[in-house]
């Protein structure tokens, strides 16, 4: 599926959806119960002075698959900065800063998302 700049999130990741079917592992955080439970999570997780943390964050899709969720935030220039984090869910980790992958843009997070799917699932 081509990713085009005037595509929303959903309409991305429900073309992903319909493309890749049953097997494509991210999905929506849709109730304000889970997207509380990423975000504390994640609040958990982040070190204290970890600049994502200096506004406010939302949690906007999850994967299935492995511990990732993808949020957004805004930079200190008032720019979105979206980041998927490899969460623990682990206390014995404290301390330590999740792994993450920064993107300028939804758009470059779902291509990315996108790769790593054809990658790990459709490559021979």
């Amino acid at each position: 599926m081509q990713i085009n700049d005037d595509m929303t999130m959903p309409e991305i990741m429900n073309g992903f959806y319909e493309e890749y079917g049953l097997d494509f592992s991210w999905s929506l955080i849709e109730t304000e119960s889970m997207k509380k439970t990423f975000l504390e999570e994640l609040s958990l997780e982040l070190l204290p002075d970890d600049p994502f943390k200096a506004n406010e964050i939302h949690a906007v899709y999850k994967c299935e698959a492995r511990d990732e969720a993808l949020y957004v935030s805004l930079d200190s220039d008032g720019n979105e900065c979206w980041r998927i984090y490899y969460l623990t869910f682990a206390r014995c980790c404290m301390g330590f800063s999740p792994e993450y992958m920064e993107f300028a843009s939804g758009h470059d997070a779902a291509r990315y998302i996108q790769q790593e799917y054809i990658r790990d699932y459709l490559s021979d």
